[in-house]
């Protein structure tokens, strides 16, 4: 058989009189072919946008991290200058308990 009568397929159309109609297959598949690419790209770019939402998303939480790592690096100095103020503080009053200590032995 020959391709072209190979392709073509006959397709019963309903209506009051019931006619049949002879549809090329290669064109009835590039319809369908069609079809599904433009679903696909639909789709396609639904996704671009959603992947552009989470990057935005993504950017910004990565920007609040580096912020609040800043915050806490800042408050690790106050804690350690406030530690050492304690200890300095720690010491004079050890001071003036071993020299109170000692004027009241004299």
């Amino acid at each position: 058989m020959n391709t072209s009568v190979q392709s073509r397929t006959r397709f019963l159309f309903g209506g009051p009189c019931m006619v049949a109609q002879e549809v090329d297959s290669e064109v009835f598949d590039f319809d369908r072919l069609e079809s599904v690419v433009d679903a696909v790209l639909v789709e396609q770019r639904k996704l671009a946008s959603e992947n552009e939402s989470l990057r935005r998303q993504l950017a910004d939480r990565n920007e609040t991290l580096e912020e609040l790592g800043q915050r806490f690096s800042q408050q690790e100095l106050r804690r350690c200058d406030a530690l050492k103020r304690i200890d300095d503080l720690v010491a004079q009053v050890e001071g003036f308990s071993t020299l109170a200590s000692q004027t009241a032995g004299s």
